[in-house]
């Protein structure tokens, strides 16, 4: 479990009730701490807490990374730039990345003790450090999907992007040079679930959950033919028939992708990309509900 920033703070409570912001970010800390995080990235909200604050959330047992966020006085990496963790004997390394910029209400006293360094050189240090540490390697980005695609276009080796900030709706992966990116929306109205097979730590991966987006294509096309038969019945002409025919070609070539595509990922590296939704039906724990209420917080 991961976390790609900006997740401890809302910036207008931050400033106006920081108290409370500190309280409410305490929670979050533990409960992500309860559940196991492997990993949070510093996002540019985050550090309206400041350093230190940060790194007593992280004493609850998360594992707070950010490869250029860097101390002011002696260019030190203000947290661990990245970590390595080993599932089924496959190496996992993990980085985080910031805007290049603090928020715009960071308090000036704050803003003269830390510096954020360019994030592509950040991250572009880091991934040639990893390769020969790590068979997988993924970027948790704080900087946007359009700064993310960048990065995956000059930066080789990395195998994931699992983006936030802008809190977008991504059904699918994007494919840039080689890397998968994504994110997982806001609130955490929607939990992203990345499911890797490897067969070998060397090869590439490839998008097994591709076939669902096809399918998800078929679906789409089959509503539109039910449209046009009807139409067709009910008023035929050249029109409709020509939109019909038009129809069934894109379903025919959607459906020989598909069989192309299963094929090709029935073996080797291969992944599926889920975007599950958090319903009030999940049952709450009882500490974390407790830890809530004691907080004060009602609503979020």
């Amino acid at each position: 479990m991961v976390d790609s920033g900006d997740l401890f703070f809302n910036p207008r409570s931050a400033t106006q009730d920081p108290d409370a912001a500190r309280v409410r970010a305490d929670v979050i800390a533990r409960a992500y701490a309860r559940m196991g995080a492997a990993a949070v990235n510093i996002g540019e909200i985050d550090l309206l807490g400041g350093v230190d604050f940060l790194n007593k959330l992280g004493r609850h047992g998360i594992p707070l990374v950010s490869a250029n966020v860097r101390h002011a006085s002696d260019d030190r990496h203000v947290f661990d730039r990245y970590l390595v963790t080993e599932e089924a004997g496959v190496r996992i390394a993990i980085v985080g990345v910031c805007q290049p910029h603090l928020y715009h209400t960071t308090p000036t006293a704050f803003r003269e003790r830390i510096r954020l360094s360019d994030p592509m050189e950040a991250v572009k240090e880091v991934v040639e450090e990893l390769r020969p540490r790590a068979d997988v390697i993924i970027l948790l980005s704080d900087l946007g999907i359009h700064a993310d695609l960048r990065i995956a276009k000059l930066t080789s080796g990395i195998d994931f992007i699992l983006g936030g900030h802008q809190g977008r709706y991504e059904r699918w992966p994007r494919r840039e040079n080689g890397t998968f990116v994504t994110q997982s929306y806001q609130k955490g109205m929607y939990v992203g679930r990345l499911r890797m097979t490897i067969e070998d730590p060397s090869a590439p991966f490839k998008n097994a959950g591709e076939a669902r987006e096809i399918q998800y294509k078929i679906d789409a096309i089959d509503r539109r033919l039910r449209v046009a038969e009807r139409a067709k019945r009910t008023r035929p002409s050249p029109s409709v028939s020509a939109a019909l025919d038009k129809l069934l070609g894109e379903k025919a070539k959607l459906q020989q992708h598909m069989g192309t595509v299963r094929a090709a990922t029935a073996t080797g590296n291969r992944f599926e990309w889920f975007l599950d939704g958090v319903h009030r039906t999940v049952p709450e724990d009882r500490e974390m509900a407790a830890w809530i209420k004691t907080a004060g917080i009602v609503k979020d």
